[in-house]
């Protein structure tokens, strides 16, 4: 088999290793952090492979000196990278390394490995057997597991190859580096984690891992959610013999929809909030991911309560109806546990059993007022080195820190690219200092913002791909100084939620949210901020690519997204929708064909997006008043059926949504629906509904 590109045939390569060899004898060496070591992968009995398809051949020769070359190259780095590979290799030393290649049509190949295979043994690397062999092979070598190989298991070889997807045993996990856990304060011992304090709600914890289905820690940033959680998982080894970790919402779902081992395995998502993204973690994904394995899966996340509520505040529903509530209905056995900021008596108890570890000592004698996880987590260390930065201590690091910040903060809550922080930094930094900056000083501010406080959290996380996402202690910090309040005359905070955008600096806006394209996950909900925020550089854009041609179809994955912002920042959907020239035709199409088709006598499923779509609808019905004629939404509305309204409608009264309901059962009933005009002079008009009629309205 020729004319392969590269990584599918590393993918191919490692999909026959795993086949031949079983999934549990195989480690993969992703080269994508810290580089290529010279082996793709290796079994626990003594085989390495590496892979090599070359881009472009002509002849037998040509291909023969480019495998020369390769071969000779990756071999070099055995020798060069001895000491990782050692302690990678273990007790497991390489006797056989198998360079793989889709042609071999050359008996000089052949002859050069048998050369270097001698030459590597004659080094005596520690790693390497005494009877070390380099094989060149093709896919023949594996003749009896070759037909068995899918698209689906080269789908699966390359998340795994990428480090898309982590898939271990729960001992082979470091919860720092792979789950995330904040690292503590440095310690005399110089272990990198206190004892683990046990805390409360440990029991109620407990039960719902052990049942399995979605569980959730709740709690502030740095209250010790992940270690919690963490911890949790490992009183539960036996039940749950692997544990899945996805890079992202995006790899979550490529796993699963390429068949990903799930039975028995735990599902890691800390920060659930980088794993909703519309083409990321829904509803019905948990549901695929229940379905396919008989219920004997554990998906267990953290998640900020301030996350929680800035993202996913639906308001007008009597239930809950953020995703986080939605996807926990979709598997029944689901459960939310919070995790309170500050310890109880009853886990103070506990750490003063503790106290011989420096840092648990000091942390229960901490006189800042962060909590008790906090402190460990150096939270406070962290916003003070922070803001000292800003002050003088290392302007350019601090500079670095708030644009990071701050593009969180603007709805882009995904690991940041190093240019875009260099292209936004400025808008913190005195333009005299600005004016001298080189690039050298750069290197060393970002340097000084990813040091570790206190040999515990750095303010600005590297997150490999030389990407970064700010510690989110400190982004809790700057929306808690800037905190959105409830008043008499702005009951929803709608306002003051306005003024922490406004904070964002504008050339946030210009030099980094131009940097995204329509096709990007974040693009909808970064644009709905910057309208709001009074810079519609987004908007702009839209424009200009639809003057040219250039504006791509709008899909129903970014109109949900569209949908769940403006419904976290209390803003008419409509409004926001004309604001960005969307069809609003297509929008309401778009809304009522990702509502689930069912029979009259079925129970409505409330999932996250049906939640999200009926209070999309509703604020139509509001604000857009379809049931009045000449309107924008009433005109779009005629391309629905009247018997598709009312059946949403009817969904919509059903949930609480009675004011939005009645509005849609009217539309329907002037298009001559029977039964919906039946409903609508049963029913009286609802609480809110004249407030909403005009002297010149034309009422049905």
């Amino acid at each position: 088999m020729t004319n392969w590109l590269g990584t599918e045939w590393e993918s191919y390569c490692l999909s026959l290793l795993r086949r031949q060899y079983g999934l549990e004898n195989v480690q993969v060496v992703p080269s994508r952090h810290g580089g290529d070591l010279g082996i793709e992968a290796f079994t626990f009995t003594g085989i390495a492979i590496q892979c090599y398809a070359p881009i472009s051949e002509t002849t037998a020769q040509d291909r023969y000196e480019k495998q020369r070359d390769k071969l000779t190259e990756d071999l070099c780095k055995l020798e060069k990278y001895r000491i990782e590979l050692a302690e990678i290799l273990g007790n497991a030393p390489i006797r056989h390394y198998l360079f793989m290649v889709p042609a071999l049509d050359s008996r000089k190949i052949v002859k050069h490995a048998q050369r270097k295979s001698r030459e590597y043994r004659a080094k005596n690397l520690s790693f390497l057997d005494d009877s070390f062999t380099v094989t060149v092979v093709t896919d023949e070598a594996f003749s009896d597991v070759r037909g068995q190989v899918t698209k689906e298991d080269i789908a699966l070889a390359g998340l795994h190859r990428t480090g898309a997807v982590l898939v271990a045993d729960l001992n082979d996990i470091d919860p720092i580096r792979n789950c995330r856990i904040h690292p503590s304060l440095r310690s005399e011992d110089k272990s990198p984690l206190p004892p683990y304090v046990a805390r409360t709600i440990d029991s109620n914890l407990d039960q719902a891992i052990k049942q399995g289905g979605f569980v959730i820690v709740e709690g502030n940033s740095a209250s010790g959610k992940s270690r919690t959680a963490f911890e949790a998982l490992k009183r539960f080894r036996d039940t749950w013999q692997s544990i899945v970790i996805p890079r992202d919402g995006n790899a979550l779902r490529r796993y699963v929809e390429s068949g990903g081992r799930l039975r028995r395995a735990a599902i890691w998502l800390d920060d659930l909030e980088r794993f909703l993204t519309p083409d990321g973690l829904d509803d019905s994904l948990i549901g695929a991911i229940a379905r396919a394995e008989g219920n004997k899966v554990l998906i267990l996340a953290t998640l900020r309560a301030q996350a929680k509520s800035a993202l996913y505040m639906s308001g007008g529903l009597p239930q809950s109806s953020n995703v986080v509530i939605g996807a926990q209905r979709a598997i029944e056995a689901s459960t939310t546990v919070r995790l309170g900021r500050h310890l109880d008596k009853s886990e103070i108890a506990t750490a003063r059993r503790l106290t011989s570890d420096s840092r648990v000592a000091a942390a229960l004698h901490n006189e800042t007022g962060a909590g008790f996880a906090e402190y460990l987590a150096a939270g406070p260390a962290a916003v003070d080195r922070w803001l000292s930065g800003l002050h003088g201590g290392c302007e350019l690091g601090a500079s670095l820190v708030s644009a990071a910040v701050d593009i969180r903060l603007a709805g882009y809550i995904s690991p940041v690219p190093r240019v875009w922080l260099e292209q936004a930094f400025s808008a913190y930094l005195d333009p005299r200092l600005l004016a001298r900056t080189t690039r050298i000083d750069l290197d060393e501010a970002l340097q000084w913002a990813t040091e570790e406080v206190q040999g515990a959290s750095s303010c600005l996380i590297p997150c490999g791909d030389e990407t970064y996402i700010a510690f989110d202690y400190l982004l809790e910090h700057r929306q808690g100084n800037s905190e959105a309040v409830t008043t008499e005359d702005d009951p929803t905070g709608f306002t003051s939620t306005l003024s922490i955008f406004k904070e964002i600096p504008e050339q946030i806006w210009h030099e980094v949210l131009c940097q995204m394209s329509i096709d990007d996950p974040h693009f909808f909900g970064c644009a709905c901020i910057g309208i709001l925020a009074g810079h519609p550089i987004l908007q702009i854009l839209m424009r200009q690519w639809a003057k040219k041609g250039q504006l791509p179809d709008v899909s129903e994955l970014q109109i949900v997204s569209l949908v769940r912002t403006c419904l976290a920042i209390n803003f008419c959907v409509a409004c926001m929708a004309t604001m960005l020239e969307l069809d609003i035709t297509r929008v309401l199409v778009e809304l009522v064909q990702a509502l689930p088709h069912r029979n009259t006598e079925d129970a409505l499923d409330l999932d996250s997006r049906t939640v999200d779509t009926l209070l999309a609808l509703a604020a139509f019905a509001k604000d857009g008043r379809p049931d009045q004629e000449g309107t924008a939404v009433q005109q779009a509305s005629k391309s629905i059926s009247s018997m598709e309204i009312r059946a949403f409608a009817t969904d919509m009264t059903e949930v609480g949504l009675t004011l939005g309901g009645y509005i849609w059962m009217r539309v329907a009933a002037s298009r001559g629906d029977e039964q919906a005009r039946a409903m609508v002079d049963k029913l009286p008009p609802p609480e809110g509904f004249h407030d909403l009629e005009d002297d010149d309205s034309q009422v049905l």
